[in-house]
């Protein structure tokens, strides 16, 4: 019976199903998760908004009431909520399914069901968050507000708000990696680390546009032009795939 490197056997069903490499190889792990953002956007692009405000309530009369333009803020809410939501959860289970299948291929149906699920729910949940965020800074016309107890500027808030999206999909691409490569403890560590490469990825991003295009405006949960759009998501997927990779690698033993 063939022996594995750390003593086990290759017939033992416990290491059979593992994978033959951890941590995940970056170059994988970043072709995958950065195809599965691309094809979430690309479904977002074709074919949204699958929601949209009912005629009667979008049209305002001349001079609009309060009560009507209150009638349309909350249907736009609503209708926003909807349609991120779906979008992104499009997009969350499409960047965890791809990342995980390109690291370890396709031989691992539960996780991969667990994939889909995760990162259905956190692109979900980071959606709404961010069209929360986005949607206060619109109501207050960009003026500083505070979140978690933090003044923020127009600038900050935009930041939050990516931070939140994007850090909730690099949060369930990475618990999907470590689960399949190595199993609960390496769902957390793997987790934590797309959280903070989801993050950072976004962050990074913002600021260097906001600084070369001083004028455009990062306040929306899908950013308004299509470079914004392929450029955040190259920066985010990647980040979160090396932030992944170098949060689970393990040091080897130093040999005498």
């Amino acid at each position: 019976m063939l022996q594995t490197s750390d003593g086990g056997s290759s017939s033992d069903p416990k290491t059979s199903d593992s994978p033959t490499v951890w941590p995940p190889r970056l170059v994988r792990l970043a072709l995958g998760a950065l195809v599965g953002g691309l094809l979430g956007l690309a479904i977002f692009r074709f074919a949204f908004p699958l929601f949209k405000i009912p005629e009667e309530v979008a049209i305002l009369p001349d001079p609009p009431p309060i009560a009507a333009i209150e009638k349309l803020e909350a249907y736009q809410f609503d209708v926003d909520n909807k349609n991120y939501g779906i979008a992104f959860a499009i997009t969350g289970t499409l960047v965890a399914l791809f990342a995980l299948a390109s690291s370890f291929g396709v031989k691992r149906p539960v996780k991969m069901v667990i994939a889909l699920l995760l990162g259905a729910s956190m692109g979900a949940l980071g959606a709404v968050l961010c069209n929360i965020v986005t949607t206060k800074t619109r109501a207050v016309g960009g003026n500083d507000v505070i979140w978690l107890g933090v003044k923020l500027d127009s600038m900050g808030q935009a930041l939050l708000a990516q931070v939140f999206l994007w850090g909730l999909i690099g949060l369930a691409t990475g618990i999907a990696v470590g689960l399949a490569g190595k199993g609960v403890s390496g769902a957390m560590k793997a987790g934590v680390s797309g959280l903070l490469g989801g993050a950072l990825g976004s962050v990074l991003f913002l600021v260097v546009y906001a600084t070369l295009y001083p004028t455009s405006s990062s306040n929306h949960v899908v950013l308004q032009s299509t470079g914004e759009q392929i450029g955040l998501t190259l920066v985010a997927t990647i980040l979160i795939s090396v932030a992944i990779c170098l949060g689970t690698g393990e040091r080897k033993p130093k040999t005498a």
